[in-house]
């Protein structure tokens, strides 16, 4: 099991991403990485030494290695461990989302376990149609048999909570 990341992680691996891309190897020059810097640190006179302190702390953390230009300049690259870092902050989940989801997932068990089955008699223009609907009240089963109908002379003619003796209520063929 992958060990959990850490926020200042999950930050590295974004800012990673966002300077160097996802490809191990790539060459990034020092002025492809000032290109993407906040618009307020692109044209400034401190913007190498900005990039180039970001590339310092991410070849001593084993994230980028150095990759020198064709005719000698500034550039890194991504390392296989950057790349990895990269790949678990794209599918991070902060505390709270975890907890979110696993709430939602009991909302959704507890709905599901007081549901009832409920059955439904449409009349439709070829004839009449039984059906079994899963919801929480009968008002909701109502509903969605209506939304089951086709035609606007389509009628949901009865609507009851299913039992273990099962059986159609009479039907007024005039309905």
């Amino acid at each position: 099991m992958p060990k959990r990341l850490t926020r200042a992680d999950y930050l590295s691996g974004v800012e990673l991403e966002r300077y160097l891309g996802r490809e191990v190897g790539v060459r990034r020059s020092a002025a492809d990485i000032a290109a993407q810097l906040p618009t307020l640190d692109q044209r400034t006179p401190q913007t190498q030494t900005l990039v180039r302190k970001m590339a310092t702390r991410w070849i001593a953390s084993g994230l980028a290695i150095e990759a020198p230009g064709p005719r000698g300049g500034a550039g890194w690259a991504l390392s296989p461990a950057g790349a990895a870092l990269i790949a678990q902050a794209l599918v991070w989940k902060s505390p709270a989302t975890v907890k979110a989801e696993a709430r939602a997932a009991a909302v959704a068990a507890r709905r599901e376990a007081a549901e009832v089955d409920y059955h439904a008699i449409l009349r439709r223009l070829d004839g009449t149609e039984r059906i079994t609907i899963r919801a929480l009240t009968i008002q909701e089963a109502a509903t969605i048999a209506r939304q089951r109908l086709r035609f606007t002379s389509e009628r949901v003619v009865a609507v009851w909570e299913a039992a273990a003796g099962d059986f159609a209520p009479a039907l007024d063929p005039e309905g």
